[in-house]
C-alpha cells in the first residue's frame, strides 16, 4: 500500500509500506476518510519534537473494521465503522491509574509516535475505536478535532453569550 509519510523535514511522500500486523488487542481498520490538521504540517516541517521520523501522518480518520485479532475483546463487529481516539495510554502508570491519561508518560498518538489515518490500512488498540451509527466516514472522521473544541469549551468555562 502507498502511504502519505513523514520522510524529510518540510514535505510529505508517498511511499510504500506493508499492511500492518496486529497485535493482540487490535483491531485492523480500512482507512475511509482522512484529515489533515495543522498538527500534520507542523510534524512535517520538523516542529514537533516527539513525531517519529518516517511516520504515516494522519490521526483525524474513521474506517471500517476489516479484522479483529484473535485476541481481542471489542464491542465492534468486522464491517463497523469507527472513529479513532489517536491518543494511546499505557494504562499502567500512576497518571493513567487516576485517570490522568493526558500526562501519561508513555503515552503514544497515531499518526505522530506511530504509524496514522493516510494509509489504507492501520492497526489500532480496540480501546481507540469507537463504533459510530447514522454517520458518514468524513463526518466520523471531524470525531477527534470536535472533540479538542468541546475539551477547550469545558475546560475554559465558555458558557451561551460568552465573547
Amino acid at each position: 500500500m502507498t502511504v502519505a509519510s513523514w520522510e524529510q523535514l518540510g514535505s510529505i511522500s508517498m511511499v510504500p509500506k506493508s499492511v500492518p500486523t496486529m497485535q493482540p488487542g487490535d483491531l485492523l481498520v480500512r482507512v475511509a476518510a482522512s484529515g489533515i490538521c495543522g498538527t500534520d504540517m507542523h510534524i512535517c516541517n520538523g516542529e514537533t519534537p516527539h513525531a517519529t521520523n518516517k511516520v504515516t501522518i494522519g490521526h483525524e480518520f474513521s474506517g471500517y473494521v476489516e479484522a479483529i485479532h484473535p485476541d481481542t475483546q471489542t464491542s465492534a463487529a468486522i464491517g463497523d465503522l469507527v472513529a479513532i481516539d489517536p491518543n494511546i495510554q499505557c494504562g499502567q502508570c500512576s497518571f493513567c491509574r487516576s485517570k490522568k491519561y493526558h500526562l501519561c508518560g508513555n503515552l503514544r498518538c497515531i499518526g505522530v509516535t506511530c504509524d496514522g489515518g493516510m494509509a489504507r490500512y492501520v492497526a489500532v488498540p480496540s480501546t481507540a475505536v469507537y463504533v459510530t451509527h447514522n454517520v458518514t466516514p468524513e463526518v466520523a472522521s471531524l470525531a477527534e478535532p470536535l472533540s479538542c473544541v468541546v475539551h477547550a469549551v469545558d475546560t475554559g468555562n465558555i458558557k451561551s453569550g460568552d465573547r
